[in-house]
């Protein structure tokens, strides 16, 4: 891919990003949650310091190989650094022997060679959350955010693997989710 067309992908998101987050009412709530986080991170960054705990291991969320486009532990390399809740957020796409990410159309999810492939958890945890029912988007590799989206995130899993450390698996596809949110148990079934 050209600089170039980088380039116009980047701005397209930026563009489709701002339209969705004001004008979708749905968007406009995600971006505030999202800017109240990350409010509350810097925050308890201000507070404690960010501190990057390297004695924590991960797998890989997936068998086979894959490739990084985004993600690191360093800024250079972060998904998106500024962003405290995504500082260590990874892109993985599945390529063929040239680079390319598809077949045929890049504007149809199932020709995506990563699309419907097995996604597991990077770590043991607790199922803490769950959304299933986003469409799969048709624009998916033009840089374009779905503007009628209910959630940026697409279909998605998060994962609680402690009181700190949770991970987010985004941009499922729509109806593959096999797992569910863990439900909170009732500590006493008699009454007050």
């Amino acid at each position: 891919m050209s600089f170039v067309t980088s380039l116009k992908i980047f701005f397209e998101y930026l563009i489709s990003v701002f339209i969705w987050s004001i004008f979708n009412p749905y968007g406009l709530v995600q971006t505030v949650r999202q800017a109240t986080g990350q409010c509350i991170a810097i925050g308890r960054a201000c507070i404690k310091g960010v501190v990057y705990d390297d004695t924590v291991s991960f797998a890989l969320p997936f068998e086979g190989t894959w490739k990084v486009v985004n993600g690191g532990i360093r800024k250079r390399t972060s998904h998106s650094w500024s962003l405290f809740g995504q500082r260590y957020a990874y892109d993985f796409v599945v390529v063929d022997k040239s680079g390319k990410t598809y077949q045929d159309s890049a504007e149809k999810p199932k020709d995506y060679f990563a699309f419907g492939r097995a996604i597991l958890a990077a770590e043991d945890g607790v199922v803490a959350d769950v959304r299933d029912n986003i469409r799969d988007y048709f624009l998916a590799g033009k840089g374009w955010v779905d503007i009628t989206t209910s959630d940026i995130r697409g279909n998605y899993v998060v994962i609680k693997h402690d009181t700190e450390r949770y991970t987010l698996y985004a941009h499922l596809k729509v109806g593959s989710i096999t797992v569910k949110k863990k439900k909170a148990r009732r500590l006493s079934q008699g009454r007050r």
